[in-house]
């Protein structure tokens, strides 16, 4: 009994102890005293209180810059709002706090819903809220719906989602360097939330299809805007239909659409496929690409393949993997495209156009 007792003792105390390794840094106390302290001195102090590190751009950082400031224990991130007020953010990693510049908050306004027969239109301006300017090549979208449009020069936009029972419809407006802002339409009331997300900085090392040679030249400028503007929101779908990127089921959300089948009769652009992909002419994939992939020219991926691939040519962005079977036969591929899958697709495209 009394080694039971023991263990469990033993046990309670290692669980305080993950407990603790496991606060949030942002959440840990610190006591400062800072008296025209140079700011890179004043972080140092800091971290080692908290036993953490910080990592920054230097170059925008004012580190020779002076603080003033007491504070008894007191969360970091109470800390260093006082240091830095609105400037910049922090973000979590690891053992260390990131601090970004600050990014701007986006907004609607002059919002709109009407109901045709099942047919719900949305319409409002995106701007950003520091200065109310306009914004354009916002992205707007519904998760639930896959429906989405790009805001015009005047930040207007537009919005159709067809739904017989559309529940609490959430319209999410994004954009390249700034924090996204959600509408949710309860009953016909608009309320406005904030994204609890990082905000989308871009690509470190500008490795994508879209920055690729191949897919600047297929991917139409709406689509790579709306990658860039969403890159962290993926859904799953069964299937998925295109006769040319931009031309498909999903529409302008393509490329957040990961499908377990895909068929582009010319060419198509997704962000994935976890199953089979044929496509006429080509495939692009901003993500992975898994099983199967046939191209009659070439299949481009933006991450990771995994399975058996079949086209002109192949051609994986570089410093990503690829694991599985590639078949490479130009001639006997286009042969195949235009003697047997061409026809076949127009056999059954062309009575449901009629």
């Amino acid at each position: 009994m009394r080694h039971k007792i023991f263990v469990l003792t033993i046990l309670f105390l290692f669980a305080i102890g993950a407990t603790a390794d496991a606060q949030q840094i942002l959440s840990r106390q610190v006591s400062v005293h800072f008296d025209h302290t140079r700011l890179g001195e004043a972080l140092t102090q800091i971290g080692k209180q908290g036993s953490f590190y910080f990592s920054y751009n230097g170059t925008l950082l004012p580190k020779d810059s002076l603080v003033t400031l007491s504070a008894v224990q007191q969360p970091v991130a109470v800390v260093l709002k006082q240091i830095f007020h609105d400037r910049f953010e922090f973000e979590e990693q690891g053992n260390y706090i990131i601090i970004v510049p600050a990014l701007p908050h986006l907004g609607m306004i002059n919002t709109d819903i009407t109901n045709d027969d099942h047919t719900f239109s949305i319409s409002g301006i995106v701007i950003d809220e520091r200065n109310n300017k306009r914004i354009i090549n916002a992205s707007v979208y519904e998760k639930q719906q896959l429906a989405a449009t790009l805001t015009d020069e005047h930040g207007y936009f537009k919005l159709k989602i067809r739904t017989a029972d559309p529940g609490v419809l959430r319209i999410t407006a994004s954009k390249l360097l700034y924090h996204d802002v959600t509408l949710n339409f309860l009953q016909a009331v608009p309320v406005t939330t904030r994204s609890d997300q990082h905000p989308y900085r871009g690509n470190a090392d500008g490795k994508s299809v879209e920055s690729d040679a191949l897919g600047k030249f297929f991917i139409t400028a709406r689509q790579r805007i709306q990658s860039l503007n969403i890159p962290d929101f993926f859904a799953r779908r069964p299937f998925q239909v295109s006769l040319t990127p931009g031309l498909s089921t999903h529409g302008l959300f393509s490329s957040q659409v990961v499908n377990k089948f895909s068929l582009n009769v010319a060419g198509g652009y997704t962000a994935g496929v976890n199953g089979m992909e044929i496509g006429g002419l080509f495939n692009i994939n901003k993500e992975d690409s898994r099983y199967f992939q046939f191209a009659g020219v070439f299949n481009l991926v933006g991450h990771n393949m995994t399975g058996f691939q079949l086209a002109g040519f192949t051609w994986t962005i570089p410093g990503q993997m690829f694991t599985g079977l590639k078949y490479l036969h130009s001639v006997i591929l286009m042969d195949i495209y235009l003697q047997h899958f061409l026809p076949a697709t127009a056999r059954l495209l062309l009575p449901a156009i009629g």
